[in-house]
């Protein structure tokens, strides 16, 4: 790992994450309104919300690490910030309820696994085509 690539990846890493808290914090918020509009019960909707930042911040940017970046770390401690994110609003009792549900703290989890994910797998195949 050489200062080079943490510069190069960090260039990288900071658009690419205020994309995910863009996605989490207002397009995954007009997908769970948009659903509620079209009458799905708020508690279909969360769902809705939450598959959003699935696709749109989480499968997008995996899709794009093996092109993007150099080093698997920072894609990894990005997780670790989004994973505290996410847990933060259980812990307060005030969660975002266009994606969070008091009985499920899944997000929480998902953020941990696709880092741990992106940091094992890229030593096995940084491609990621395994």
């Amino acid at each position: 790992m050489s200062i080079e690539n943490i510069y190069h990846d960090l260039i990288i890493t900071i658009p690419l994450f205020i994309w995910v808290i863009f996605v989490v914090k207002w397009f995954s918020r007009r997908v769970y309104d948009l659903a509620v509009k079209k009458g799905y019960p708020p508690e279909s909707a969360t769902y809705f919300g939450r598959k959003s930042i699935h696709i749109f911040a989480s499968g997008l940017i995996a899709l794009s690490l093996p092109f993007l970046f150099k080093e698997p770390f920072l894609p990894f401690l990005s997780a670790l910030i989004l994973a505290v994110y996410t847990y933060l609003p259980h812990k307060k009792g005030q969660l975002y309820q266009w994606f969070q549900d008091r009985e499920n703290i899944h997000e929480v989890n998902f953020c941990l696994m696709w880092g741990m994910v992106i940091l094992i797998g890229w030593f096995f195949d940084k491609s990621f085509w395994l």
